[in-house]
């Protein structure tokens, strides 16, 4: 055992015994309803005058798999990976609550100090690795930035890495990704981690006439024996028997474990499932009829998480705008990272604006969205047509359905409208099928006409249908949640107060959502400091990748009920505040607090803007990451950002001008891929601009 006493040591502590106890408790739970048996733990450590620097991280993982032994040292570091069978874990996990990391091979380690020298820890909830499919029960803690042990330049460390590993790893970040599983870029703080996937990760429940079929996502060798299901109903919620289920076990398109089984609902009065794994007390997934539950990482309590927000949230998909200004016939699928490119005049904007008249249409203010925020309603209109429509269709995801929705908006007058049709739709076996449609201020639900006087409002948004509800209500949570932030305003203060809110003191509110323009930074950044603190960290990690002498951001008053932004520095002894930062600061800090937006889709326009090459490489892959688990949608005319999707470039959609107005072009993939062997798609703006036009 090897015994180092450091003034501090960052990465481990006391304090966690109780979180740990918790978590192998845990554990083995999970190990008695799967065949995950085993835990994969990597570790690295780094000693520098009379500081240590830990990061650790365990996986449980089939007993199947193979015996990891990797192990690497220098005279100041070391690192091990290793594969620790089940009855192995109790040592372990008692002696990292000692404050010993317990391994093998002559590289267990002694961190004990004393209490007073330890490092603050939080318990909080984690991001579970891309790697692994589903929620998990989770043990974490993050404690100080690697820069504060190693110093900002690492060359010197990088290069006595390289040497001891005949340059097969070439840099502490490479080592980090090699043993832990750790990308500095996204994250430079220590870190300790302990993950236990969930044994059932997915429930679906699809109707099929007077049967529902049930299809559980899980871990290998779940115990279907295990599974609780129990059915809400219009009448009173019950406990399925062992005798009403029969479970079949396979392996899903993606090759994962899955089971499936089928109940009778001949009444048809079946509304939600609920599913547990008896003796895993952390694990309940929940699902109407017809949608999915996928839950997010949870302490491991005896509490459930109340259900995300976006288990009723319709995922949008595609966005068909016709006949709104040059927008005479474009569909624009999103998903993933997507990003606009084109020349001044091609539309970027005008497709972001479209995407808020949609948003405004489902949150009952298409009128002002409309009128008075634009222009009288002809002038609205695709110049070149005479009909005076323009319509918008939405195409969304709902737990394996595919939905539409559209209106259509015609000319009444000289400057008015009117909502002509409004409708819903689903496929069904290649068709689409109506759901719920209004005509001219008329619509049926369930049999009854429902009338309205206002013909500027959508109605469907509004209505409540026994059937379809359910189904509105997340279409019209994911339209109504659309981000769209056209660019902010970081006007210098001293030449124009009124046009330069972004620097000046912010009311509070709760929950604050970041203002198009910005105007509410200050508000929204302190809702995402308090609110939601993992996040914060998060924001915090990418700005110091680009401000590298940022020590805090903080939100002093000032005056009754307002806040503004306190930026300080490492050795400034005052911070600077909001009217005093750059335009560069402002505007990144604003973007990057739009990605952090609660949205269904995030859309910015030229997000380039005020940004220093490093600083926009670090905005794009945090939409990258972002783009993960929610759409963001970029429109630019920068070649430089289009450089960095080198490794994405089916991220990229054209738009241009032509005579029969904007046009959307989706270069061929095999051409584009032969073009990227020589060229980056910096060097072939004007190659994808023109991509198909003959001379």
């Amino acid at each position: 055992m090897v015994t180092l006493q450091p003034q501090k040591c960052y990465g481990l502590g006391m304090g966690m015994g109780s979180a740990l106890s918790d978590f192998l408790a845990a554990a083995n739970r999970v190990a008695d309803a799967t065949q995950l048996r085993a835990m994969v733990v990597g570790a690295i450590w780094y000693e520098a005058e009379r500081q240590v620097l830990l990061l650790l991280r365990g996986v449980l993982c089939p007993l199947s798999s193979p015996r990891v032994k990797d192990r690497f040292s220098t005279r100041r570091l070391g690192a091990a990976r290793v594969l620790l069978q089940r009855s192995e874990w109790e040592t372990f996990i008692n002696e990292l609550s000692g404050s010993r990391l317990v391994l093998g091979g002559g590289m267990d380690l002694d961190f004990s100090v004393s209490e007073e020298q330890q490092p603050s820890w939080r318990y909080l909830p984690k991001t579970y690795p891309a790697q692994m499919k589903g929620p998990a029960i989770a043990v974490a803690a993050s404690g100080a930035t690697f820069n504060e042990v190693l110093g900002p330049d690492r060359s010197g460390l990088d290069r006595q890495i390289a040497a001891a590993s005949r340059y097969d790893t070439a840099s502490f970040p490479r080592l980090a990704k090699r043993f832990v599983g750790q990308t500095l870029e996204s994250r430079d703080s220590v870190e300790l981690e302990l993950i236990a996937p969930w044994p059932a990760q997915e429930l679906r429940a699809v109707r099929e006439d007077q049967r529902i079929r049930l299809v559980v996502t899980g871990q290998e060798g779940l115990d279907v024996g295990r599974l609780v299901v129990n059915v809400e109903s219009s009448g009173a919620d019950r406990r399925l028997g062992q005798d009403e289920l029969i479970w079949t076990t396979f392996r899903s398109s993606d090759g994962l474990p899955t089971c499936e089984a089928t109940f009778e609902d001949a009444d048809r009065t079946v509304t939600g499932v609920n599913v547990f794994v008896q003796g895993v007390e952390e694990v309940g997934l929940r699902t109407l009829v017809d949608a999915s539950s996928v839950l997010d990482i949870v302490r491991p309590t005896r509490r459930r998480p109340a259900p995300h927000a976006s288990e009723t949230r319709a995922e949008l998909r595609a966005v068909h705008v016709e006949g709104y200004r040059c927008l005479r016939d474009v569909k624009v699928e999103v998903g993933d990272l997507k990003v606009l490119v084109g020349p001044n005049q091609a539309g970027k904007s005008t497709f972001l604006e479209a995407l808020a008249i949609v948003r405004d249409a489902m949150a009952g203010s298409l009128y002002d969205a409309l009128i008075r925020r634009r222009d009288a309603f002809r002038q609205l209109l695709w110049r070149s047509q005479s009909s005076g429509h323009m319509q918008f269709d939405a195409h969304l995801g709902l737990g394996g359905r595919e939905l539409r929705f559209g209106f259509v908006l015609g000319a009444v007058g000289t400057g008015d409208y009117a909502v002509e049709r409004e409708a819903l739709y689903e496929r069904r076996a290649s068709a689409w099928h109506l759901l719920l449609s209004a005509s001219k201020g008329v619509a049926e639900v369930d049999g009854l006409q429902v009338r309205t006087e206002d013909s500027h409002e959508l109605m469907l948004p509004s209505l409540r249908s026994p059937e379809h509800g359910d189904t509105l209500r997340a279409v019209t949570a994911g339209l109504m949640s659309i981000a769209v932030y056209p660019g902010f305003e970081t006007g210098a203060l001293w030449a124009d107060p009124d046009r330069a809110r972004m620097r000046q003191a912010s009311r509070i509110e709760p929950s604050a959502r970041l203002d198009p323009l910005g105007g509410n930074l200050a508000a929204a950044l302190y809702a995402l400091s308090a609110e939601r603190p993992h996040d914060w960290d998060d924001f915090l990690d990418v700005t110091r990748l680009v401000f590298p002498r940022l020590q805090e951001i903080s939100f002093p008053p000032a005056e009754a009920g307002r806040i503004q932004i306190a930026w300080r520095e490492e050795g400034s002894t005052a911070p600077f505040f909001g009217r005093e930062l750059s335009d560069g600061t402002l505007h990144f800090l604003a973007s990057l607090c739009a990605l952090y937006q609660d949205a269904s889709l995030i859309a910015l326009d030229e997000p380039e803007l005020h940004l220093h090459p490093e600083a926009l490489y670090r905005l794009v892959s945090a939409a990258a990451k972002v783009a993960d688990t929610t759409p963001v949608l970029l429109a630019t005319q920068s070649d430089r950002l289009l450089g960095f999707l080198d490794e994405t470039p089916d991220a990229v959609t054209i738009l241009r001008r032509g005579p029969r107005g904007t046009e959307v072009v989706r270069p061929d993939a095999e051409q584009l891929a032969d073009w990227l062997k020589q060229f980056s798609l910096s060097d072939l703006r004007h190659e994808l601009e023109s991509w198909g036009l003959t001379a």
